[in-house]
C-alpha cells in the first residue's frame, strides 16, 4: 500500500445547511436531525429564524366581511435555518476526506492514529 502524505494535512470545514418549520413537529425533527448529525462530529454553526407572513389571500376575503377581522387570517408557520459544521482532514494513505475524531478511514481502512 502507498502512502500519499507522511504527516496529515491542514483542516478544512464541512457545511451541511436545512431548514425546519418552525412549528411543533419541524422542531421535532430538527432536534432529531441535528443528534444524528452531532453523531457524525458535526455542531451548529449558525441558526436563524424567518418570521411566518400574514396569508394574503384570506386577508382580503376576510376584509370584505369586516376589516378588523384582517387579524384572523393567521400566519405561514416560520422558517428555522440551521448550519451545521465539522472540522475534517485527508486520510494520508488514500487522500479521502475523514473526520478528525476518525480512528479508521472509511474509505481504505486504513489506521488513522498511527504516526
Amino acid at each position: 500500500m502507498r502512502r500519499l502524505f507522511l504527516q496529515s494535512v491542514s483542516l478544512f470545514m464541512e457545511y451541511v445547511t436545512q431548514q425546519f418549520e418552525n412549528t411543533p413537529d419541524g422542531l421535532r425533527y430538527k432536534d432529531a436531525y441535528t443528534q444524528y448529525l452531532a453523531g457524525q462530529g458535526y455542531r451548529i454553526i449558525s441558526e436563524q429564524l424567518e418570521n411566518g407572513h400574514i396569508r394574503g389571500e384570506e386577508q382580503c376575503c376576510l376584509a370584505l366581511i369586516c376589516l378588523p377581522a384582517i387579524f384572523l387570517a393567521g400566519r405561514t408557520p416560520g422558517i428555522i435555518t440551521v448550519s451545521y459544521g465539522r472540522e475534517a482532514s485527508y486520510c494520508t494513505w488514500c487522500g479521502n476526506p475523514v473526520t478528525v475524531q476518525s480512528l479508521f478511514c472509511t474509505n481504505c481502512g486504513a489506521n488513522l492514529q498511527e504516526k
